[in-house]
């Protein structure tokens, strides 16, 4: 059992002057190979301001890093795998900047919760998407599910009703959690406010138990988008073992 960090970018958010990195996670277990999250569009590569404009995220921030090498095939390619290696395909919700290219993983099975998948699309961003359901084998998740050995999604309502964080546990690091935006920053749960949140109860519940399980297990939680955290991981191609 290994991991990789991908590197899908990187987001200024106007509000705070904040730069988050946008990762993407890749596992591999026996023989199967996971790939969780996907990044934006593959529309932002050439006109990133427009689009961001035309999907709306504009007033939210923009993309200020996001190149040809920072999507899932090139990054998945730093580890000498191919998309047409991926077995299984886990989204952790489907917002704009995890849901961008799903549709490039056809073979694989598809892991989301049932709460999303019941949507005709996405989330996507502001009640409008570019992003349509692919016709992929699909798995919908409703409870604590191990997908590979060693790999379990949890749901983790909130920031999205049907939000799913991961649980792995590799041999020299052991517990590792996979927040997603479950838990964006540590700022949220020092502040223990969750505004952005889709339910902010549901979402201080979430965080809470994530916390209450990373203490309880000595694990290592990895947040959806902490500045500080980002630049400190090593990111593909160096696995963690």
């Amino acid at each position: 059992m290994r991991l990789a960090i991908l590197d899908y970018g990187l987001f200024e958010v106007y509000a705070n002057g904040r730069r988050i990195g946008i990762p993407g996670y890749y596992m591999e277990s026996g023989d199967r190979r996971v790939l969780v999250d996907t990044g934006f569009h593959r529309d932002y590569l050439a006109d990133p301001l427009g689009v961001c404009l035309a999907d709306g995220l504009g007033a939210f921030g923009r993309l200020i890093e996001y190149t040809d090498q920072q999507n899932p095939a090139a990054q998945l390619g730093l580890l000498g795998v191919s998309p047409a290696d991926i077995t299984d395909l886990v989204l952790t919700h489907g917002h704009i900047d995890h849901v961008g290219r799903i549709d490039e993983f056809p073979q694989a099975t598809l892991y989301v919760s049932a709460v999303e998948r019941i949507r005709p699309t996405p989330l996507y961003w502001n009640g409008q998407s570019r992003i349509a359901w692919p016709a992929n084998q699909t798995v919908t998740v409703e409870a604590p599910t191990d997908i590979v050995p060693g790999v379990c999604l949890i749901p983790t309502p909130g920031h999205t009703m049907g939000h799913l964080s991961l649980v792995l546990t590799l041999p020299a690091y052991g517990t590792i959690i996979l927040a997603a935006d479950a838990i964006s920053r540590p700022d949220e749960l020092a502040d223990d406010r969750y505004a952005d949140a889709e339910d902010p109860r549901a979402a201080r519940q979430s965080a809470h138990m994530q916390r209450q399980r990373a203490q309880h297990d000595a694990a290592w939680l990895v947040y959806g988008h902490c500045p500080q955290q980002w630049q400190s991981m090593r990111r593909a191609p160096y696995w963690y073992t």
